[in-house]
């Protein structure tokens, strides 16, 4: 028998979508994505149980942090100087690919994902 075998059928944590998205929001494997309050989506004026601070949240950079949510959770994003992802956009400090997103960066730019 000459033909590949599936042993198992996984879902994907985040689908092939988010993940084509690396390169779009770093330009290279060791680039830092800046963050600000504009991505945290309970940055908005009528919230009022927690600190709000400008830049006030934009559709943009919220569904860019929505995607870097998603990649944290799998441990190919983590913040830079921060706790938590909230924490450094709130802070306006930056994001960056761990080894492993560094990797599904380089199988995202070479058309392999």
């Amino acid at each position: 028998m000459n033909s590949f075998i599936s042993l198992r059928k996984d879902v994907p944590q985040v689908p092939d979508g988010v993940l084509g998205q690396l390169p779009f929001l770093f330009d290279a494997p060791g680039a830092k994505l800046p963050l600000d309050p504009s991505f945290e989506p309970t940055n908005i004026p009528d919230w009022e149980e927690h600190r709000i601070v400008e830049p006030y949240t934009t559709e943009d950079n919220l569904g860019t942090f929505k995607i870097l949510q998603q990649l944290e959770g799998i441990r190919l994003v983590r913040s830079v100087e921060s706790e938590h992802m909230y924490h450094a956009a709130m802070e306006s400090k930056s994001c960056e690919l761990t080894a492993l997103g560094k990797r599904y960066w380089h199988l995202t730019t070479t058309g392999k994902i």
